[in-house]
């Protein structure tokens, strides 16, 4: 089991229904599209930054990686990351995720709860 993040470019949603409803239109493009198009600018430049603050997944098994998946080129989309973390990762790197997410001018919102972060 995994926590997951969605993380999209443009303007914030006024309450979590409107983003839970943005959330699915983004997610299901994601889901039904095999010609993905690359990160945009944005999102490469968030995924970027937040890689340097939290290690990636790999071989290594850094402890301090809260990844259960990548982030990998099929989690993001044009201006949509899918982004999935452990439980503890979560609990230990959420925090960290919504900031660099914010920095980046980028919206961030929990599917498992339905609400934006």
């Amino acid at each position: 089991m995994s926590y997951d993040v969605a993380v999209w470019a443009g303007p914030r949603p006024a309450d979590d229904e409107s983003a839970e409803a943005e959330y699915e239109r983004r997610a299901d493009v994601l889901e039904d599209d095999d010609d993905l198009p690359p990160p945009s600018p944005a999102l490469a430049a968030f995924l970027d930054e937040l890689l340097t603050v939290l290690p990636p997944l790999d071989e290594s098994d850094d402890p301090r990686s809260p990844w259960a998946t990548g982030p990998e080129p099929g989690d993001v989309s044009g201006d949509f990351a899918y982004l999935t973390m452990t439980y503890p990762g979560a609990e230990a790197a959420l925090d960290t995720v919504v900031e660099v997410a914010g920095r980046h001018g980028l919206v961030c919102f929990d599917p498992q709860d339905g609400r934006l972060l």
